[in-house]
């Protein structure tokens, strides 16, 4: 094993794991673009006016940050994707 086999490696390795960083990013970026659009449908419906209520109840004013609270959960939920398989 000489040194242009380690360098090709080390390559490959550094390819891979920016790869994996640039799929993580658009993962998150992706899940708080659909976290502030499902925040933003929320606060059309009365169904909004619940949440707002239902964030009162633990002391938190949410009044007019729908869009930025599902912005925030869409945020954090992209780093717990869930794998789905089925088992035949």
């Amino acid at each position: 094993m000489d040194s242009s086999d380690i360098i090709a490696g080390s390559v490959v390795g550094l390819g891979v794991i920016c790869i994996a960083a640039i799929a993580l990013f658009i993962g998150l970026v992706l899940g708080a673009f659909l976290g502030a659009l499902s925040g933003w449908f929320l606060s059309l419906t009365p169904l909004g006016n619940w949440i707002i209520e239902g964030f009162k109840v633990f002391g938190l004013d949410a009044t007019g940050k729908l869009v930025d609270i599902g912005a925030m959960l869409g945020f954090v939920s992209g780093y717990f994707k869930h794998t789905i398989s089925a088992k035949k």
